[in-house]
């Protein structure tokens, strides 16, 4: 009888186990990390820092635009990126013929259009191809101008392509958000401002030199990539999550022993 009554109140208290787990109290889980805060980026310091881009400092300190590039670099949430040519690209011709006949606005716009109003890092910069951009002067002028660009990656080398030249990023100043600067070997020259460059005349066929037809070839286009439409800020990563592996309750595991003792006693 009382090895019956043993059975019994075990199973008892097996059966209120689930209960008993119920009522325990859980585990509060792990609040987030707190998000670092980007920290400032000093234009003008990072470019002077540098070197070689005395020129560019120049022309943003005469137009202000320093200034609104600092304050566009504030706005950690948006950030800024910059593209400062080397002083040897202002001496280059057709580019120092060329700045020596604009108006203050159109030096205003100029500088403005050596910039984007976000941050891009280089490795966003260089999954582009032959993506038109739009600048920070695009809007900013007053004309209504569109003030874009090509921006396109050959091979690791990214090109910034206008109806002028074609600029490449030759060094990293500074790349982390809400900033970024980089050293280019040429001024950017908007069509907004200076036009097309006209072109040369072709030359003249020499006596009796055969005539070549007109290439039936379709000509290329330069809008959109089917690489990269756009230009993208996302960083990617690997993300996982801690697992925890299910464990038996130590009451459970008490009410288990007990069960079996009771079924031994009853077996002597």
């Amino acid at each position: 009888m009382a090895q019956a009554w043993l059975i019994m109140v075990a199973i008892m208290l097996l059966c209120l186990a689930p209960s008993y787990n119920s009522l325990s109290p859980s585990s509060p889980s792990p609040s987030p990390a707190p998000v670092p805060t980007p920290a400032l980026c000093n234009i003008t310091q990072v470019i002077q820092s540098a070197g070689q881009f005395s020129s560019f400092l120049q022309l943003m300190s005469q137009t202000a635009v320093g200034e609104k590039f600092q304050a566009k670099a504030n706005q950690t949430h948006i950030g800024i990126t910059i593209f400062a040519p080397i002083d040897k690209a202002f001496a280059r011709a057709p580019t120092s013929t060329l700045l020596k006949n604009i108006t203050q606005q159109q030096k205003v716009s100029l500088c403005e259009y050596h910039a984007l109003p976000k941050w891009y890092p280089l490795a966003s910069l260089q999954q582009t191809d032959n993506n038109v951009t739009s600048t920070y002067a695009t809007y900013n002028n007053a004309e209504g101008g569109k003030y874009s660009f090509n921006v396109t990656d050959e091979d690791g080398n990214v090109e910034i392509k206008t109806g002028w030249a074609s600029a490449s990023i030759v060094s990293t100043l500074y790349n982390a958000a809400p900033c970024s600067i980089f050293a280019i070997d040429e001024v950017l020259l908007p069509e907004d401002i200076f036009g097309l460059p006209s072109l040369a005349p072709a030359p003249a066929p020499s006596t009796g030199a055969p005539l070549v037809s007109p290439s039936t070839e379709p000509a290329s286009s330069l809008s959109g990539s089917s690489r990269n439409p756009g230009l993208s800020t996302a960083a990617s990563g690997p993300s996982s999550e801690p697992s925890i592996a299910p464990q038996l309750p130590y009451f459970q595991a008490l009410l288990f022993t007990c069960l079996v003792l009771c079924v031994k006693i009853s077996l002597l």
